[in-house]
Parts: C-alpha cells; sequence; structure tokens
C-alpha cells in the first residue's frame, strides 16, 4: 500500500494543473430543444422594442453555506453552479450567495457574476440571506440542495419564483429533516429541478400529487468536454506517457476511483476484489483519489478499514487524499478503466460523465442515476448493487485484459457526453426555464 501526497500528476510534468408519472420524464422531453435565445444574447432581447434592450433576468443563486463560493475547497453543489453561470453569464444577471468566512471579500464581482458573502453571526442564514435579497429584488431565486432554506426564502418573497435545485437524497433525508417537514417544503416551493429522473421519483414519492402542479423538473448535469478531453488525442496521449511514467505506471494496467471515501460509495468492494484481480491480471494496479471530507485528510473509522484492506495486496493500492478537481482530468488520463462501486442513492454521479468524456470505460453500480448515464456493454458495465462483488472484479477483469474493448467503450462514451451531457445543453435548458417561469407559464 502507498500513499502519495495530494499533488498534481501535472507537478511532475510540468503541466498546469407504482408511482404516478410525470409527463415528461425530462427537461428535455418537456421543453422545445431549441431555447429561443442563444446562450451569451441577454434573456429577454426577444421581442424588445426596436431601440431598446430589454434589462437581464436577475437570478439569485443561494448556495448551502456549507463551503466558500469561488473557491478551490467546494463540493459538487458549488462546481455545478459554477459551470452554470459561466455559460449563462451572458444572457442573465447571477448573484451567488453564502456565508462569509476568513481569507474571502464580503463582495466581489469575477467573470461577469456578482458573488455575494453573507456574515450570520448569531442569526439564521435563511434571515441573513432575505435581508440581502430585498435590497436586490431578483427575478427568481434559486436555492441549492437545502429543502428548509427555500421554504423560508418563499415566505419572505411570496411573489418571487422559488425554484429548489436538488442535488441528492441526502437533505431529503433524517436525520436533515423529517418527512412531513419535507413534504411541506416541497409543497411551497414553485418549482423542483432535479438532475435525474431517479431523484425526480424520490420527490414524486414524498407527494405524488406535486406531477398534477407541472413542478418538478429533471435536468441532467453535464461535462467541459474542453477540459476533458480524450485520451487518444495527440496532446492528450504524450501526457498520459508522461504521468504513467513518472509514476512507474508504464507497464500497468490501473484501475481508478475518483470521490469520497465514504461507506455508501462502495469502495471496500474494489479492495476486497483487489486479491483476485491481482491473479488475474498481475500487471492490474488501483488508484484511489479522495478523501472522507472536501478538502480534508482527516482519517475516519472507513479509511482505516480501507487501508486494511489495502494491505493484502502489497504495492498493489495507492492512495490520493485529496485533488482539487481542477487536477481531476490528469488522473483520468493515466487510467485505464473507471470503478463506481456506490450501492447509496447516488442521484446523478458527476465522475460518471467525467470519465466518458476522456473516453474512459466505466464501470458502476445498477442504481441511482447512474443508469441514467452509463449503457451497459456500449460505454461500460453496470453491475448488481445488492450483491457488486460477484459482478465487479470479472467486470474489471474483463476491461483490464482488453485494451481495444475500453476504446469501443470510451469512443461510445465520449459521443454520448458530446450528445447528451455537456454544461452548454445544461445552461441553455436553465435559461429557457427561467425565461418561461419569469413570464408566468409552466414549464
Amino acid at each position: 500500500m502507498e500513499e502519495w501526497q495530494a499533488e498534481s500528476p501535472a507537478s511532475l510534468t510540468g503541466q498546469e494543473a407504482g408511482q404516478a408519472q410525470p409527463a415528461a420524464e425530462s427537461m428535455e422531453d418537456a421543453l422545445h430543444p431549441d431555447i429561443g435565445f442563444p446562450v451569451g444574447r441577454p434573456a429577454g432581447e426577444a421581442g424588445a422594442p426596436a431601440g431598446k434592450m430589454a434589462r437581464l433576468l436577475r437570478i439569485a443563486i443561494v448556495t448551502p453555506g456549507s463551503f466558500e463560493v469561488r473557491s478551490a475547497r467546494k463540493s459538487s453543489v458549488e462546481q455545478v453552479v459554477g459551470h452554470l453561470t459561466r455559460i449563462l453569464q451572458q444572457a442573465a444577471d447571477f448573484r451567488i450567495i453564502g456565508r462569509k468566512r476568513a481569507g474571502f471579500a464580503a463582495r466581489e464581482r469575477r467573470d461577469g457574476v456578482d458573488y455575494v458573502r453573507l456574515s450570520c453571526r448569531h442569526r439564521s442564514y435563511a434571515r441573513v440571506v432575505a435581508e440581502s435579497l430585498r435590497r436586490w429584488k431578483p427575478d427568481v431565486i434559486q436555492v441549492e440542495n437545502r429543502p428548509r432554506l427555500a421554504r423560508a426564502l418563499k415566505r419572505s418573497f411570496p411573489g418571487v419564483p422559488v425554484v429548489l435545485s436538488l442535488h441528492s437524497v441526502m437533505f431529503m433525508s433524517p436525520p436533515h429533516i423529517r418527512k412531513q417537514s419535507l413534504r411541506n417544503c416541497l409543497g411551497q416551493v414553485d418549482h423542483i429541478m432535479t438532475n435525474s429522473r431517479f431523484l425526480q421519483q424520490k420527490v414524486a414519492e414524498q407527494s405524488p400529487v406535486l406531477w398534477n402542479q407541472s413542478k418538478v423538473h429533471v435536468n441532467h448535469l453535464g461535462v467541459d468536454t474542453t477540459v476533458f478531453r480524450p485520451v487518444w488525442e495527440e496532446e492528450q496521449l504524450r501526457l498520459r506517457e508522461q504521468l504513467r511514467s513518472a509514476f512507474e505506471f508504464t507497464d500497468k494496467r490501473v484501475i481508478l476511483y475518483v470521490g469520497r471515501l465514504l461507506p455508501m460509495k462502495g469502495v471496500h468492494h474494489i479492495l476486497e476484489a483487489m486479491p483476485r484481480i491481482a491473479a488475474e491480471v498481475p500487471e492490474a494496479v488501483l488508484v484511489i483519489v479522495g478523501s472522507a471530507y472536501y478538502g480534508s485528510r482527516r482519517m475516519t473509522r472507513y479509511v482505516r478499514r480501507l487501508r486494511l484492506l489495502a494491505q493484502k495486496t502489497p504495492g498493489k493500492v495507492h492512495f490520493i487524499p485529496f485533488v482539487p478537481h481542477e487536477q481531476i482530468p490528469e488522473w483520468f488520463c493515466l487510467a485505464d478503466v473507471l470503478a463506481v462501486p456506490s450501492f447509496g442513492k447516488e442521484a446523478f454521479g458527476l465522475v460518471n460523465v467525467e470519465a466518458m468524456a476522456t473516453g474512459l470505460p466505466v464501470v458502476a453500480t445498477r442504481s441511482g442515476g447512474m443508469t441514467e448515464i452509463i449503457e451497459d456493454r456500449i460505454t461500460g458495465r453496470l453491475i448488481d448493487p445488492i450483491e457488486p462483488q460477484r459482478e465487479l472484479g470479472p467486470a474489471l477483469v474483463e476491461l483490464l485484459r482488453n485494451a481495444s474493448l475500453c476504446r469501443t467503450y470510451g469512443e461510445a462514451g465520449r459521443s454520448r457526453v458530446e450528445q447528451r451531457f455537456t454544461w452548454e445543453a445544461y445552461g441553455r435548458r436553465w435559461l429557457d426555464f427561467y425565461q418561461i417561469i419569469t413570464a408566468g407559464g409552466q414549464a
């Protein structure tokens, strides 16, 4: 077992680092594919009187406040918000709100987006956010992943559309919120946006009547295809050779895991399969990139368990405690296959589309929203989430032994990402949605 410092590989190469069903399955199905306003054109421009420019829609995005907005230390929620505002910065006037922490300005404007960091002290986050928004007068209030916060802001702004943007089931579940309170929150907001049909269905299970109100929508997440490039491109091939040489992986077959080290992520299943994998593919190694907490190397009982399991295959398992998201493409570049053995309620799984964009085949469990991303035996493999140990090892061995199959899956994965999972498409669907709900229509 080896532990590498949380240092980007690029630093070594000189690179810069039975329920009622909705009428439509997703926004892609419910909305016309052409949003009407090209990204970069101001919202409201069409139909404005000659010589006049309608002002941009004011969109307030309220983050959970767990992490600093616009910083290297962030969860997937902050990542998604960053990509959305980057794509639509010329089409809407965004204000991203979070908590104030030491070392960060209370307000700044970067790349056309306002960042407001609020000091709460002894007051509630919801109250301080409401006070800030009253002065700005937004057209839409979008609350990220916190049902109670969305309800509080709707009570403060009854005349403004409030959208709850859900990223996971975590804050829809105990101990974060009781079932009756969740139903009340979902009922009070104007719209609910989810990132998968799986999560949409979870919302419906709480209150099926929501379908009749046309307020629960799906918008699949995306990936920056200019950053996550296919490994077979000439420049990427050179980088791959440099990285594999630097880590003495030139003759290895690399299994990669990227994510938090939590029991629900199923990392232990990969480690339990490693003795068999190593016996059948002696050149196989496993690289585990991530930690139990974002931006932290804190050791937990589960992480200690993983390290003990790694000792069963000495020299075959390498831990990377934490890597900033901006450096993740480099780790995909040196790998041969990505393993995503989550057996919890994974709403989407952004790491899957990022890997597919680089041409990496993915072996994942058939659970949550991942079945909406990965096509079994086309872009990778989907395995049983109940007993993943039966299928995980054989699926990984099959790919490690067959570079041609990896390439076939990888090319299909890249094509699927370009067709369905880009941030540009994600942003266009949001813009169309904003325009519809501010015009008084039903999305």
